[in-house]
Parts: C-alpha cells; structure tokens; sequence
C-alpha cells in the first residue's frame, strides 16, 4: 500500500477511536427525554446517584419537583399555601396487578417557601383529594424530592407501569410539573429522569431503564 494510503488509514482509524470514548471523565452519559445528559453523579442531597445503573428492580421511587414551577419564585402567594407539584398518590401496576401504593415517603432540598401541605404522608396510600387545592390530601413537593417505598415492600420491574396523581391538572393557570425516577433503596442508585409531566401522568417504567 502507497505510504500515502497508509496514512489516510490511521488517521480515520484514530478519528474514529476518539468519537467513541466517552466523554473526558469516562461517566456514561445517557440522552434522556427531557434533553438532559443523564451523567453519573451526586444528586442535590449529597447522595450518589447513579443514571441508567444496571439492576433487576427498583423499590424505592423519586418524585422530583420542576424549578421552575410557577409557585416556587415567587412563593405561592393562594390562601393555602402549596408551592410546587402536589402529589395526591402514585400506584405501581405489574404483572400481578394495581393496588400498589407509596408509603415510608421523606423529602429533600425543598426551598423556604410556606407549605400548608408539606406532610409526607399525605401522599400515601389510595388517592384521597378532591382535584382542588386544600389541606390534608397531597403533599406539596416545594421545589424538593420526595423518595418513597412501595406498599408491601413491592418493587418496580422494566415493562410496569407507574401512575402519578398530581392535583392541578394540566391546563390553565395553575400547571405545575414533575419528573420521577426508580431508586434500588432510599440511599439512591437511581435510573435515569422521566420526561417532565403535570396532572395525573402514566410512566412506562421500561422508558426509565
């Protein structure tokens, strides 16, 4: 082969090395609905969250709040006070069945805004509120995320499918929106964001995966 030719060769070959490494760091990177990167890395709460990690099941879900939510900046300014996405109840549906719901919930890295419906466990259990804004049926997630376990000690599988009840709908004047993600335990090793949602939205968990 002409010497030319030879160097034509291992100058595409090394072009072509370079394009598939990944990026400088060596984190796997995942492009995800919403337009995020999905990097590895360490979550607000200081945890180690893993994008995309390579597990069976996953127990624990994350619901995490939009920044952007109208009601976080400024602070909801209603007669009730319920800044961010307001999470009546999520149930899980798998092979077996529905009838799965969220229980032993926490939140994180909510901002300072007065919250009438900052109580977890107002988003347990089966669906309880009316649609519209008021006390004791939802938890609000004030810009934070809010991880759950699975009545039953139930876990989520690639292929189920997982319903949010979110109260406010999404149209009009009071759209607030959410993401969730699966999380092998309360710690972390989280999968990769859903897209952003608002109202009562169904995930398709293999999405997540």
């Amino acid at each position: 082969m002409k010497t030319w030719m030879k160097s034509l060769v291992v100058a595409f070959g090394g072009m072509a090395f370079v394009a598939a490494c990944e990026p400088g760091g060596g984190s796997e990177t995942t492009q995800t609905a919403d337009g995020t990167d999905g990097t590895d890395g360490v979550v607000a709460d200081g945890v180690d969250s893993t994008d995309g990690v390579s597990t069976d099941v996953f127990g624990v879900i994350e619901l995490e709040d939009d920044p952007n939510n109208s009601t976080l900046d400024p602070c909801d300014t209603g007669s009730i006070k319920s800044p961010g996405a307001d999470i009546d109840a999520a149930e899980l549906t798998t092979s077996a069945g529905a009838g799965t719901f969220l229980t032993n919930c926490s939140i994180a890295n909510t901002t300072s805004c007065e919250n009438d419906s900052a109580s977890t466990s107002q988003a347990e259990g089966t669906p309880d509120a009316s649609g519209s804004e008021e006390t004791g049926t939802y938890t609000s997630l004030n810009g934070g995320r809010m991880r759950c376990d699975w009545t039953g000690g139930a876990a989520v599988s690639s292929g189920d499918e997982v319903e949010v009840i979110e109260i406010g709908g999404t149209s009009g004047t009071n759209v607030e929106q959410y993401r969730i993600r699966l999380c092998a335990n309360q710690g972390g090793n989280c999968t990769r964001d859903s897209i952003y949602a608002s109202g009562a939205s169904r995930f398709p968990t293999a999405d997540l995966f």
